[in-house]
């Protein structure tokens, strides 16, 4: 890696990073709508047990089974595409980690670069006016 191409290092790093960001983004919100559709099943399933009126209506004929036959085979589909979303999840969070930390230390060397050649241009500023004084010195000696 040259010097010359530091910059563009960084340029690519902060496009992958860009990029891992914007394939996280989808995953937290399907991860959002399924929580919510859990917690409204969950919410759905208290409110029937608290109408006891229509529980009782319905174990009349055999509703009750059915509701509850229904109610767990939806629990059972949303948590098992929660858990799909969850494993990609991990996955994509494994790789945005990754593209940070590569874009961090490319933007950290590039720093570095940066500083170093700010301090070989003041060293050399300095080692210049030491030769002037110096010539300013001697001209005046003689």
């Amino acid at each position: 890696m040259t010097r010359a191409g530091l910059p563009d290092l960084v340029r690519a790093f902060q496009a992958k990073s860009l990029a891992e960001r914007a394939a996280v983004q989808p995953l937290l919100d399907a991860e959002a709508v399924l929580r919510r559709e859990l917690e409204r099943l969950s919410d759905h399933e208290k409110a029937a047990r608290s109408d006891l009126t229509a529980l009782v209506r319905l174990g009349a004929h055999g509703g009750d089974v059915i509701w509850e036959a229904w109610l767990d085979r939806q629990r059972k589909k949303l948590n098992s595409q929660l858990a799909r979303v969850l494993a990609e999840k991990v996955e994509a969070m494994h790789a945005l980690r990754q593209s940070e930390g590569q874009r961090a230390a490319a933007e950290k060397l590039l720093e570095m670069e940066r500083m170093a050649a700010r301090k070989a241009g003041q060293a050399g500023q300095d080692r210049e006016r030491q030769e002037i004084a110096a010539q300013r010195f001697y001209s005046a000696r003689l």
